[in-house]
């Protein structure tokens, strides 16, 4: 699974923002933009338990 702890603060402020009376193509675009450089960079249960080996789970190591 992908840790999504780090994406609570963009999709907080998403909120905040769509629930005003405007909101700039801009705003929508940097929100996205960092929600999807922290997926980018988001690691998985696997990756943080074999960080020698991203991707492979403990159990499947030979």
């Amino acid at each position: 699974m992908i840790d999504t702890a780090p994406i609570s603060a963009p999709i907080a402020t998403f909120r905040v923002e769509a629930g005003k009376e405007s909101i700039s193509p801009e705003t929508i675009g940097k929100l996205l933009q960092d929600i999807l450089d922290l997926l980018a960079t988001a690691g998985t249960d696997a990756e943080r338990q074999n960080p020698r080996r991203p991707g492979v789970a403990a159990h499947c190591r030979l």
